[in-house]
């Protein structure tokens, strides 16, 4: 029986030791079906969270924001991995459409992640380069903010829904932020 054990304990350390070869994106590791809890759907959502869905119902999902800024009918939410303001975070825009049967909706109209673990179908994530990045989606470059002391340039596919904020310096994606397809007012509301 311990000779059992002896070569059972061998088989395992020598499995923990072997490396498995890293896919290209995240589609490879489920078979190119991404579980929609971390699916970025360019115009329609990021995770569970929709353009066009009351931002209200975030606080009954997620809880309350650890940022929030509100006024003349639009709001900003934030909420950090673990509520560490280091982590990852994951932004919500929203407004009200006031004049309309709907007015009392806080509707939202633009969310950003910079989380990595959110991916497209095509397994664009954050941390990607800007050129791996541009070969799953035709971009033009139309605006930048500074935050933190860097430069980021905002690339986007406004018929798709989908922009990239990226660093000026090191070309990696920061951020994906995704909006209804079309609506270019939304590429430049910076929720960061």
């Amino acid at each position: 029986m311990m000779k059992y054990r002896i070569i059972l304990s061998a088989l395992i350390a020598l499995s923990a030791c072997t490396q498995r070869e890293k896919p290209e994106n995240i589609s490879a590791v489920v078979g190119n079906k991404l579980p929609d809890s971390l699916l970025i759907k360019p115009g329609g959502r990021v995770g569970n969270i929709k353009i066009g869905d009351d931002m209200q119902a975030l606080l009954k999902q997620y809880g309350k924001p650890d940022q929030q800024d509100a006024a003349m009918g639009s709001a900003a939410y934030t909420w950090f991995a673990g509520h560490d303001t280091t982590g990852y975070r994951t932004s919500v825009y929203g407004h009200r459409n006031f004049g309309a049967g709907d007015e009392s909706v806080l509707s939202i109209k633009k969310i950003m992640t910079t989380s990595n673990e959110f991916t497209t179908p095509e397994g664009v994530r954050v941390g990607m380069n800007m050129d791996d990045v541009s070969r799953s989606y035709q971009l033009t470059g139309d605006s930048k903010y500074s935050i933190k002391g860097k430069t980021i340039l905002v690339f986007a596919n406004i018929g798709k829904g989908i922009s990239f904020d990226i660093d000026s310096a090191t070309k990696k994606c920061m951020a994906i932020n995704i909006f209804k397809p079309g609506d270019t007012s939304a590429v430049n509301i910076n929720i960061y």
